[in-house]
Order: structure tokens, then C-alpha cells, then sequence
């Protein structure tokens, strides 16, 4: 709801169809579900992001601060 975009990555889901697992790199579904809830926990809402990166551990995006013209 509050437009910022959320980058999951691979699905655990659909790691039985050729080319499209997990790559080893990547976090596991349940990896990735508890960092959306840290996220909502320090941004409630994701009020303040522009994205959430669930394939790597801790990348937000935050928008910069705006600035008004003179």
C-alpha cells in the first residue's frame, strides 16, 4: 500500500521445474518470510522504502529526502 516494491527472487516453490530452482545463494522461502516480517517490524507498513530485497539479507532501499525548491 505504500508503494514500495517487494524483491523476492526464486520461489522454494518452484524448485521441482527444470531452471527455475533456488540458486545457492539464495535465501530459502522461510529465510525471506522472516526478513519481510524484520522489515514490517523496523518500517511498519514499509513506510519508507522505495524496496525490500528478501534475496539478500538487509537491502532496503530508501528514498532520499526530499528536497523543496527555494
Amino acid at each position: 500500500e505504500s508503494g514500495a516494491f517487494i524483491k523476492w527472487g526464486c520461489s522454494d516453490a518452484y524448485g521441482e521445474l527444470k531452471g527455475l530452482s533456488r540458486p545457492p545463494s539464495e535465501y530459502p522461502d522461510s529465510e525471506k518470510v522472516r526478513m519481510l516480517r524484520s522489515a514490517l517490524a523496523e518500517y511498519p507498513g514499509l513506510e519508507g522504502p522505495q524496496y525490500v530485497d528478501l534475496r539478500f539479507n538487509k537491502i532496503f532501499s530508501l528514498p532520499s529526502p526530499r528536497r523543496d525548491a527555494p
